[in-house]
């Protein structure tokens, strides 16, 4: 699942957001998260399915961040 964020700042935030937050810590679980620049790219690793829902819970959890 491929996302266009905002800004380059929201992909920083996330950064930051999974060291402190234990539902954006789960989404580095979840899927394998590439970042780069405004653009984050969700994908399910083995086991686990892609939900659109995940992708903004995330971004909701990391807004605290910016």
């Amino acid at each position: 699942m491929k996302i266009t964020l905002p800004t380059a700042e929201a992909g920083q935030a996330i950064l930051k957001a999974s060291k402190d937050n234990m539902l954006v810590k789960g989404a580095f679980i979840k899927y394998d998260v590439e970042i780069d620049g405004n653009r984050l790219i969700l994908k399910a690793k083995e086991g686990f399915t892609e939900n659109a829902e995940d992708a903004f819970l995330l971004a909701w959890y990391a807004k605290e961040y910016i």
